[in-house]
C-alpha cells in the first residue's frame, strides 16, 4: 500500500527487556582519561538508551534471513532481495523510469511499490519509505553500566592478538526500555511478517547490538500491547472535536 491515503495503523507498545547484559556503541572516541575503551551509547543526560534504528536494522536483516529460505518462499510466496548486491529497485530501473517519476508519481511510486521485495515492502529502500518506525528506546528500570573486558583478534590467524586488550562498556541484564513500533498502511502480507518478528521478540530470538556472538544482546518484549486505527476509528475518536 501507498501512503497517498490512510487505510490503517497499527502501534505496538510494551517493554523491552535484556535478557543478557546490552552493548550498543557510542561510536566515539572519548578524551576522557577515566572512560573506557568502548562506552555504551547515552543520551544527553548521560542514561543509556536504544537507538530506533538498531532494532529496526536487527528486525530488517532477520526478515531478510529467513525470507531467503528457499522452502520458507515457496510455502509463504515471499520474497526478500539482496539490497546489497541485487536490490529489488536498481539503479538502471530508476534511470529508466525517470520521465513517470516527474510526470505521474503517484503511478511511479505504485511500480515501486510492486515491483519491492516484501522486505523493502515493510522496512522500505532507496526509493520507497518504509513503513514502520521505531521510537528510541528509552530506559524505565535498571540500565546500570558493567565493565567488561575483551581481547583483540588478529584477522589473518583468527585468534587471540598478543597484548592487544581493551574495555567496553555494557548494560547489565534485566534492564527495561520502553518499546513503541508504529506500522502504517500495512497489507494483509506485510501484517503477518511484522506479526511473526514482533512473536520472535516476545520468545526472546532477537539479539540487538554488538558481540551477539559472545552471548551478548538477547532482549525480549513483555507486557505487550497492539492498538489499531482505521479510518472508522479515526472518525469515532475525533467526532467530538469536528462535530457530529
Amino acid at each position: 500500500m501507498l501512503f497517498n491515503i490512510f487505510n490503517n495503523r497499527i502501534i505496538y507498545s510494551g517493554v523491552l527487556r535484556t535478557e543478557n547484559p546490552l552493548h550498543i556503541g557510542a561510536g566515539d572516541n572519548s578524551l576522557d582519561p577515566g572512560s573506557t575503551d568502548v562506552s555504551v551509547i547515552k543520551n544527553s543526560k548521560g542514561i543509556p538508551y536504544i537507538p530506533g534504528s538498531s532494532l529496526k536494522g536487527v528486525l530488517r536483516s532477520r526478515l531478510e534471513m529467513m525470507l531467503s529460505v528457499e522452502t520458507v518462499k515457496k510455502n509463504w510466496s515471499v520474497s526478500a532481495c539482496d539490497i546489497f548486491n541485487y536490490p529489488c529497485i536498481t539503479d538502471e530501473f530508476i534511470k529508466s523510469n525517470k520521465d513517470k517519476q516527474r510526470d505521474n508519481p503517484l503511478e511511479y511510486a505504485q511500480l515501486i511499490w510492486e515491483k519491492s521485495c516484501d522486505v523493502c515492502r515493510l522496512f522500505g529502500n532507496k526509493s520507497m519509505a518504509a513503513h514502520v518506525q521505531i521510537k528510541d528506546l528509552e530506559l524505565i528500570s535498571g540500565g546500570q553500566v558493567e565493565l567488561r573486558n575483551g581481547v583483540g583478534i588478529d584477522r589473518e590467524t583468527g585468534i587471540a592478538a598478543r597484548g592487544v586488550v581493551y574495555e567496553y562498556d555494557v548494560v547489565a541484564a534485566g534492564s527495561e526500555f520502553l518499546f513503541e513500533m508504529i506500522a502504517d498502511n500495512l497489507d494483509e502480507k506485510s501484517e503477518k511478517l511484522l506479526n511473526i518478528l514482533i512473536k520472535m521478540l516476545e520468545q526472546g530470538e532477537i539479539s540487538i547490538g554488538a558481540k551477539t556472538t559472545r552471548g551478548l544482546g538477547k532482549v525480549r518484549i513483555i507486557d505487550l500491547q497492539q492498538s489499531v486505527q482505521t479510518p472508522e476509528s479515526l472518525i469515532q475518536q475525533y467526532s467530538n472535536i469536528w462535530g457530529e
